[in-house]
């Protein structure tokens, strides 16, 4: 995976200020994901992402706007 070089900057500037944990996604990779779920030939189905895994608010928009459903 290539990282641009807006995203090596601004990680570079938040660990000059901060040590708290960044997290890039590959957004793009995400839905590509949610949509292979989402096209699996079975019916009916419900699928969810459980929230224990992950509780980023832009994430969960990712999901949702891809089909999925968030499991609490």
């Amino acid at each position: 995976m290539k990282v641009s070089e807006k995203v090596l900057s601004y990680v570079d500037q938040h660990f000059s200020k901060s040590s708290t944990p960044v997290y890039v996604y590959d957004t793009e990779k995400i839905r590509e994901y949610c949509r292979r779920f989402v096209s699996i030939p079975y019916s009916p189905k419900c699928i969810h992402f459980a929230t224990m895994a992950n509780s980023n608010p832009e994430f969960f928009k990712i999901i949702n706007d891809e089909g999925l459903d968030v499991f609490v």
